[in-house]
């Protein structure tokens, strides 16, 4: 996830700057809920973890390499909407 530290001066005693400022703000919470997709039904982190357990030992280097494509450090940071993915690649390791 990426963060902005936004920092805002407004006259609250002004409707129209107070006005624009809510405006924004709802924007914003559209915006983060019509972006986020949850993982499909089904697949939890211990599902990954479980399978990711019988593979790393022969392809540590890969899973790390793919890990890095899905733009997540490890596992636990691994983005929910990319949970098939990689479970897909997982799978497709011998």
């Amino acid at each position: 996830m990426n963060q902005i530290k936004v920092e805002v001066n407004i006259d609250v005693q002004d409707p129209k700057q107070v006005k624009a400022l809510s405006i924004f703000i709802e924007a914003l919470k559209i915006k983060e809920t019509s972006t986020k997709k949850a993982a499909p039904a089904g697949i939890k982190i211990e599902d990954i973890r479980t399978l990711l357990a019988k593979k790393v030992a022969a392809h540590r280097g890969d899973i790390k390499t793919e890990l890095t494509r899905l733009e997540a450090n490890n596992v636990t940071s691994l983005a929910e909407e990319k949970y098939q993915e990689f479970m897909d690649f997982l799978n497709a390791l011998k």
